[in-house]
């Protein structure tokens, strides 16, 4: 077995409004293509042009498993007295049109490659 290390990011494209009534948007990340044999570590971020600062999720893998994981990005601030835009009903949409996506590192275990295969 050998460690190895890959690293991505979520097409923008990529969020599901699934979990809205909750004020959640989510995205699921496939390790597939990484070959892990074990559950690997996984380290992520959630990016963006503006307002991924004030929300929560971004950073937290959920079920992290040899083939994939799960981000569920929520929303954390609420309207100002002046009306300014309330985060809370964060959508897919405005993560479209504010460039969110996941940054994200995987570290774990693989099969040992046949150097001699061809």
């Amino acid at each position: 077995m050998v460690e190895k290390t890959f690293s991505g990011s979520s097409d923008i494209c990529a969020w599901d409004s699934r979990n809205e009534k909750y004020n959640q948007i989510t995205v699921d990340i496939s390790l597939t293509h990484c070959k892990f044999i074990k559950d690997p570590i996984v380290i992520c971020s959630l990016v963006g042009d503006s307002k991924h600062w004030a929300t929560s999720g971004g950073s937290q893998p959920y079920s992290p498993t040899k083939d994939g994981f799960t981000i569920h990005v929520r929303s954390v601030v609420t309207q100002n007295e002046a009306g300014e835009f309330n985060l809370d009903e964060a959508t897919k949409d405005m993560a479209v049109f504010e460039n969110w996506r996941i940054h994200w590192i995987a570290i774990g275990e693989c099969e040992k490659e046949d150097e001699e295969a061809s």
